[in-house]
């Protein structure tokens, strides 16, 4: 009896020891994505018609980097705020959590939440403390540096600031990619700028942005120039102001400008997108003078791309039709070419059948 006692009592310990290193593994594992804020903390709308004039929507943009050798899957991003207040929160109808498929070891991906800001005097100087956590599959979460919070100032129309075009479809289809160009001039001397377009994250996913100050020159791959090493701890005895390191000889951006896009399209609808510049040069907080023109908006229309389906067979008999006993022809290639000579292939299934989409309007062609 004692040696059989004895046996199960090792059995005991041995199970609890698997599963002790079970929970350490799983507890302790590392993540090899890091994320960081690629946005100025700064919004505000306008100081003289707070009510009707001047933006009031922001993105707050995140970089997430795979820095590992494996990729990462079904990553998600989410927008947490850390306290309240009632004048600042994401704008209403934008989710709080974004997702992407994959990221492959070494890549990185830029997401962009929205927050929009209550048009009333008392907003100003509000603020309010946030963070945003990613995580993926097997790997612990990060987060963006706490505390961290966006700040309300006033900002003043300028004349000396300004967006001439808006370039880019007009009407555009889901599922595939485009190009969209900001042309403007800021202000000689800007510490800070952000020049950006409102591209909804219900609609598009932004891919890659790209920036370019010609005074002095400067390109950088956000759409946010912090020229002078703006301090964004609200801890910091400097906080909301310039210590370096800078990005240009003069820690200041500015001339013409350019911003360029390269947006996914996630989902079908209508938008009006707006141009915004915004800057600080060290007196003041600015916003380009020509906010809501006709020449720096631009109407969206993303639709679901049209599809042509059919089926091939073997026609034994030759009659053009489908007879029991004649089966469908699995993995044939069809050249589709749409109405602006755009050329794809599509292949049959295993029944013969095929799903063919075209993204072009005009007369399309098929071809086995």
């Amino acid at each position: 009896m004692f040696y059989k006692q004895k046996l199960q009592g090792r059995k005991i310990l041995l199970i609890l020891f698997v599963l002790f290193l079970f929970i350490t593994v799983t507890v302790f594992a590392q993540s090899d994505l890091s994320i960081t804020t690629i946005t100025w903390n700064v919004i505000g709308f306008d100081h003289n018609k707070p009510k009707t004039s001047g933006p009031d929507t922001y993105p707050v943009g995140v970089r997430i980097v795979n820095n590992g050798t494996e990729t990462a899957n079904n990553i998600l991003a989410s927008f947490i705020w850390d306290n309240y207040n009632k004048y600042i929160d994401l704008k209403s109808g934008t989710p709080g959590t974004l997702s992407l498929s994959f990221l492959a070891p070494g890549e990185h991906a830029d997401l962009y939440f929205y927050v929009t800001v209550v048009r009333s005097k008392k907003a100003w100087k509000a603020k309010r403390s946030y963070h945003i956590e990613a995580i993926a599959d097997g790997m612990t979460t990060v987060s963006t540096p706490i505390p961290r919070e966006i700040y309300v100032e006033k900002l003043i129309s300028l004349n000396s600031c300004t967006v001439n075009s808006l370039f880019g479809e007009s009407k555009v289809y889901v599922g595939l990619s485009y190009v969209y160009d900001l042309y403007g001039i800021a202000s000689e001397g800007s510490t800070q700028a952000e020049v950006y377009v409102t591209f909804p994250n219900t609609m598009f996913r932004i891919l890659s942005s790209d920036i370019h100050f010609s005074s002095p020159e400067y390109t950088g791959d956000t759409t946010y120039a912090d020229a002078c090493g703006w301090d964004d701890n609200p801890l910091s005895p400097s906080y909301l102001s310039c210590i370096g390191p800078c990005l240009t000889p003069t820690c200041k951006v500015g001339g013409d400008v350019c911003t360029t896009y390269t947006v996914q399209v996630i989902d079908h609808g209508t938008v009006k997108l707006s141009s915004v510049m915004y800057n600080s040069t060290g007196n003041g907080y600015h916003y380009n003078n020509d906010y809501g023109s006709n020449f720096n908006t631009l109407t969206v229309v993303a639709v679901y791309p049209p599809t042509i389906s059919g089926h091939i067979f073997k026609d034994l008999n030759k009659n053009g039709i489908q007879d029991q006993g004649e089966p469908g022809f699995a993995n044939v290639d069809i050249l589709v070419t749409d109405g602006e000579g755009g050329q794809h292939i599509f292949t049959t299934d295993s029944q013969g059948d095929y799903l063919a989409v075209v993204y072009a309007e005009g007369e399309t062609t098929l071809e086995a």
